[in-house]
């Protein structure tokens, strides 16, 4: 954490150091001329010894301190170009947007491929323009803390295709502005092979139930059975 600033810390090393230089320059002059007679020859060389000194050392003070902030600048500006290259090469889609606007403000190249918007389209667009209507989606939210959830929503591709989504929300902070980064995974395959899973299982149990009716019956008093079709149409007469 700084404690001061560098304009801070120019001020309070020229106050120190001006603070020394007469306490200790009145002190040598009085051993050198009368301490009741110094003159005022004496006074200006020390103001001008005084100038020299505090220029000479704020000018090393200040250059130190513009070499520390030049590479703090230049290792800040390496990571930036880290993290971009990380974001725009990863391998899901990934997108930083303003929560007020929901603007679109950057996307990476997945997010290109797999949307089939260009960036250009992408940065013109909100997130409005690739959302299914909420009235046509169940919405699953899961809210950690203020800077971090998980949504299951759905997207519609720029060729109609509507995705199946889990997005994962991080605030952050881009170019001093509070954004939102979001992670997309496509559960659209996973949805789609659940759905199917589900539509099986509930034929079998529907299949199961229809034994278990037909066993019972079989087992009763009845000489002829059959079945058949909610209209009435006859599929297998069984004779008990």
């Amino acid at each position: 954490m700084k404690l001061l600033s560098l304009s801070g810390k120019v001020a309070l090393f020229y106050v120190v150091l001006g603070s020394l230089w007469i306490i200790i320059s009145d002190t040598i002059l009085s051993y050198i001329v009368y301490p009741t007679v110094i003159t005022g020859v004496s006074q200006t060389v020390k103001g001008l010894l005084f100038i020299a000194v505090t220029g000479v050392a704020l000018f090393w003070m200040v250059r130190r301190m513009d070499s520390v902030r030049t590479k703090a600048e230049a290792e800040y500006i390496k990571e930036s170009e880290r993290y971009h290259a990380l974001f725009d090469n990863a391998p899901v889609p990934m997108w930083y947007f303003d929560p007020q606007t929901l603007q679109f403000l950057d996307v990476n190249n997945a997010a290109v491929r797999h949307y089939g918007y260009s960036k250009q389209e992408f940065l013109a667009m909100t997130l409005s323009s690739i959302r299914v209507e909420e009235s046509n989606q169940k919405v699953l939210t899961t809210r950690v803390d203020d800077e971090y959830e998980q949504i299951q929503k759905q997207h519609r591709r720029k060729d109609g295709v509507v995705l199946d989504v889990e997005v994962h929300r991080h605030t952050v902070v881009l170019n001093g502005q509070s954004v939102t980064l979001a992670i997309i995974l496509d559960r659209t395959e996973e949805k789609r092979l659940e759905r199917e899973r589900s539509a099986v299982e509930f034929a079998l149990r529907e299949s199961e139930q229809e034994a278990l009716l037909l066993a019972s019956v079989t087992e009763g008093s009845l000489d002829i059975i059959a079945l058949h079709e909610p209209d009435g149409r006859i599929l297998m007469p069984i004779k008990s």
